[in-house]
């Protein structure tokens, strides 16, 4: 038998935790960030602010290669109209995440050039880094939860149309996609189609 150093056991409780399901969290962030953060996370950005702040941000002169590829126009009308409407969808996705890169390439930036002046940064500029990383944020959130309502919207072919109100904005995403107590909505919206149905053939 070989006796179990630190070294082993480190190895060991490596193997455990890469077989582990459970979302495992990091170190806490400030209390007052994390309660910005959670609030309404999932929820939906008004389109006018969400396109107010990407267009605060244009493409740095010097890197070309950061656009939003476009579908051929060669191929374009030969795609369906669903098919024509999710690539819309997805390519909007894409230009609020390509936009989320450029507030974070000024702050690289920003930061290249303290770190070759070996020199800090004063408060005034602490604050500009501080107000790029908060909208790159925001735009990858905006991002994030549109992705999530395109999820919705791919689920929704395969359901029975009479449980479309699943897809209403109130019905809020949690860790679900659908939100919670699922079966407990589709059984009152069966019951209700039910009710439904008998009241309308009782009064033809």
């Amino acid at each position: 038998d070989v006796d179990a150093d630190d070294d082993t056991i480190a190895v060991l409780a490596s193997l455990k935790e890469f077989r582990e399901d459970a979302d495992k969290s990091g170190p806490k962030i400030h209390e007052e960030l994390a309660k910005h953060v959670m609030d309404n996370f999932h929820g939906r950005t008004c389109e006018e602010k969400a396109k107010t702040l990407a267009k605060k941000y244009d493409r740095p002169s010097n890197c070309e290669q950061c656009f939003v590829p476009k579908t051929n126009e060669s191929v374009w009308p030969s795609l369906k109209k669903k098919t024509q409407d999710l690539d819309a969808k997805l390519q909007r996705l894409q230009n609020f995440q390509l936009k989320a890169m450029y507030p974070t390439l000024q702050l690289f930036d920003k930061l290249f050039g303290a770190a070759a002046n070996k020199k800090g940064m004063t408060h005034a500029e602490t604050v500009q880094c501080l107000n790029l990383v908060k909208d790159s944020f925001q735009l990858l959130q905006v991002a994030f939860t549109d992705m999530s309502y395109r999820r919705r919207y791919l689920i929704k072919g395969d359901l029975k149309p009479s449980y479309k109100q699943l897809w209403n904005d109130t019905n809020k995403i949690t860790k679900n996609l659908l939100g919670d107590n699922l079966d407990t909505k589709m059984k009152e919206i069966e019951m209700s189609a039910q009710l439904s149905g008998k009241l309308t053939s009782k009064s033809s």
